[in-house]
């Protein structure tokens, strides 16, 4: 990745919401690229499309009990991947596998699946099917909120991730904190054409544009971060909400 995600410890913190166990298996994206623009589908839902880099990203948010699909898209028809399921004890930096694997060259698609029994309870799976009525309206909020730099509207929109960082043991006062760079935030790329993808037999809903950017992308030049938002949303207790990262 050529910038760095506040999101990133967000993700983190998610991986601590694994139900504690003498090893709870986390199955895991390894991938190395070189190209300018690739994606990553899990089970229909689009993760995140950025550029090539090496690393790994934990498959746990959009898990489903049996047979879960990873798809992977090379876009850059002068791009590489070498992409694998890898999987080991959640907070270990051991790794078994790889259980599938695939190598992509040019304009390419390749989906790899991996089997997972896990009982995780974050915000997709308590997200319900009633419709994308409202759903834009609560898009446009958030962007509305962030080029305010209205912390509390923007935290209120991040309801369901906020509720996932606070079930893996962050104290609830802590999670503003997460949010405070947006005073610092200089650039501010809001995105208006925009199209929906459901997934997940309708409890997630994909915002993007047609190539992958999301509807929010906020920057803090001096400190070198970036926040990328908005993209997956899904309706949990009445009310539309992100889901997660995009990253």
């Amino acid at each position: 990745m050529t910038h760095k995600l506040i999101t990133s410890a967000i993700a983190l913190f998610l991986a601590s919401a694994l139900p504690a166990a003498a090893c709870t298996v986390v199955h895991e994206l390894s991938f190395r690229m070189e190209g300018t623009d690739y994606s990553i589908e899990m089970n229909g839902v689009l993760l995140v499309r950025d550029e090539g880099g090496n690393g790994g990203r934990p498959l746990m948010t959009y898990l489903i009990p049996g047979e879960n699909t990873v798809t992977v898209t090379q876009h850059d028809p002068n791009g590489t991947a070498e992409v694998q399921i890898m999987k080991g004890c959640e907070g270990s930096f051991d790794r078994e596998g790889p259980f599938d694997t695939a190598t992509l060259e040019g304009e390419s698609t390749a989906t790899l699946t991996f089997t997972s029994e896990s009982d995780m309870k974050l915000a997709p799976s308590r997200a319900v099917a009633e419709g994308q009525e409202g759903l834009m309206e609560a898009v446009k909020a958030l962007q509305a909120a962030v080029k305010a730099k209205d912390l509390e509207t923007v935290m209120a929109l991040h309801a369901p991730l906020n509720t996932d960082v606070i079930n893996s043991g962050i104290p609830a006062e802590s999670i503003p904190q997460f949010y405070g760079f947006l005073a610092e935030v200089d650039t501010v790329d809001l995105e208006s054409d925009l199209q929906v993808t459901e997934a997940l037999d309708g409890r997630v809903f994909v915002v993007t544009t047609a190539d992958g950017k999301p509807p929010i992308a906020a920057y803090a030049a001096a400190d070198g971060l970036a926040w990328r938002t908005g993209a997956h949303w899904g309706k949990v207790d009445g009310k539309w909400g992100v889901l997660s990262p995009y990253q």
